[in-house]
């Protein structure tokens, strides 16, 4: 904390990644909202491929930081409740201690193509972290691909819920469980959903795609 009013209260302009990012920052330190950049994270659409719906496979990626490690742990426990699905990490997690679990399939760093691969045969995106800031990059690489997604609230920060009303599963961790089996249950209904990810990520993309930071931050300058 103390690191972080420093440098906010010093720095002439700052990027944030969330619209929850700009409110913390004048709440907490009393910073000009002014003086933040509202500087959204998306990625560049990817060739929509979806075919899940009638999988048994779930995924989860992510970089080895203690949130993401907490929420390794969290999908142990899933995967242990569900022995019948098979739970996909993509990300370098080689040196996490982890449960010796056959349904777990640790797959490493990949590349774009090979991602692609395991979100588009993936019966949904998993997201249970329970902290964090700015807006969460997993959710994007899930978004992007028209890949059905349960995350926890805290999960979608960065985006508005009300934008993806009744596409996206934003349930606490604890009802994990009982929304992977409706999921599953209602699989059949999941490639409508699926489409419609994609074509609200595409309007997404239309939109924040055309703020540039660099004009941005130039304003600043004149």
């Amino acid at each position: 904390y103390e690191i972080e009013k420093s440098i906010v209260e010093r720095a002439d302009v700052i990027f944030a990644l969330s619209k929850e990012d700009i409110e913390s920052m004048v709440k907490i330190y009393g910073k000009e909202r002014e003086r933040i950049i509202y500087v959204p994270h998306v990625n560049k659409i990817p060739e929509y491929k979806w075919h899940g719906d009638d999988s048994k496979d779930f995924v989860f990626i992510g970089s080895p930081y203690q949130p993401n490690i907490e929420a390794l742990r969290i999908i142990e426990n899933l995967a242990e409740k569900f022995p019948e699905f098979n739970f996909h990490i993509i990300g370098d997690f080689s040196k996490i201690p982890k449960k010796k679990l056959k349904n777990m399939i640790y797959h490493g760093l990949l590349d774009e193509e090979k991602k692609a691969e395991i979100f588009n045969s993936c019966l949904a995106g998993l997201n249970p972290v329970l902290r964090g800031g700015g807006r969460n990059i997993k959710m994007v690489d899930y978004l992007s691909h028209g890949l059905p997604v349960i995350t926890t609230p805290i999960g979608f920060r960065g985006f508005d819920p009300e934008f993806w009303k009744d596409l996206v599963y934003i349930v606490n961790v604890e009802k994990f469980p009982e929304t992977i089996e409706y999921v599953y249950n209602n699989r059949k209904k999941l490639k409508e959903t699926s489409e419609n990810i994609y074509k609200k990520y595409i309007d997404l993309y239309r939109i924040e795609s055309s703020i540039d930071p660099y004009n941005e931050l130039m304003k600043f300058f004149k």
